[in-house]
């Protein structure tokens, strides 16, 4: 019985609970939003995308055409999703499915981010994101404090249909990054050290941002969005801000 009380209390040390659904969403519909769209342009967003799911009835679009202003001194078009206060330092998991139509071309030399975990610290580098530059995607990164480490990992970007990946990442120093795309493990990254900035403050948005140079137009579709973690500590409104 000691043997058993022992390992019981290891398992509930070592293994994170997971109390709480952060954030799901099918993008249905466009009632009751539960996340911002941070774009220029009523076209920047269309949620509940006929003819396009992953899984229920609709998707949400995301679109930057060539000639939009810039909006928050950058060519984008994303959604941020409302979440409870995260706990930092903890492990959190996301689910999505993402759909990069068959004509999808980054411009060569040029960048586009599709997912991007993000700094509150003002002018910090994303700590990590997905992108694609030319025919790859990759999953990139800044390391530690000094925001120099960095890390990149080339993934395949596939065109023309949905694709399900799912992430866990644990910014504690002797954290872990993990990635599966479609079922395949394609990341499996022990003792994993993010940017601090990223442990402080995790935050999370999906859809275009571009390098300033590049002004091609783009869509791109999302669905299936889910977020576990520690039961947060309160609520966010829009933007971000306590209600």
């Amino acid at each position: 019985m000691r043997r058993l009380a022992a390992l019981l209390t290891l398992l509930c040390v070592a293994w994170p609970v997971w109390a709480a659904v952060l954030f799901e969403e099918s993008f249905d519909s466009a009632e009751n939003p539960q996340g911002d769209v941070i774009a220029c342009c009523p076209h920047s967003a269309q949620i509940g995308s006929p003819g396009r799911a992953y899984d229920g009835n609709g998707a949400i679009r995301l679109t930057y055409i060539e000639g939009d202003p810039e909006f928050r001194s950058g060519h984008r078009a994303q959604y941020k999703p409302y979440l409870g206060v995260p706990l930092p330092g903890k492990e959190h998991k996301y689910w999505f499915a993402m759909y990069l139509p068959p004509d999808w071309q980054a411009e060569p030399g040029q960048w586009t981010t599709l997912v991007t975990w993000y700094s509150s610290v003002e002018g910090r580098r994303p700590p990590l994101h997905f992108q694609t530059s030319g025919e790859w995607m990759h999953m990139s990164g800044y390391l530690g404090e000094s925001q120099i480490v960095y890390f990149s990992q080339h993934l395949n970007a596939v065109r023309g249909r949905w694709v399900r990946y799912y992430v866990e990442l644990n910014p504690n120093p002797r954290g872990v990054l993990r990635v599966q795309q479609d079922g395949h493990w394609v990341i499996n990254k022990i003792a994993y050290a993010v940017s601090p900035d990223y442990i402080d403050s995790p935050a999370f948005r999906v859809g275009i941002y571009q390098s300033d140079d590049s002004n091609a137009s783009h869509s791109i579709y999302f669905d299936a969005l889910r977020i576990e973690g520690p039961a947060p500590t309160g609520s966010l409104g829009a933007e971000g801000q306590a209600p």
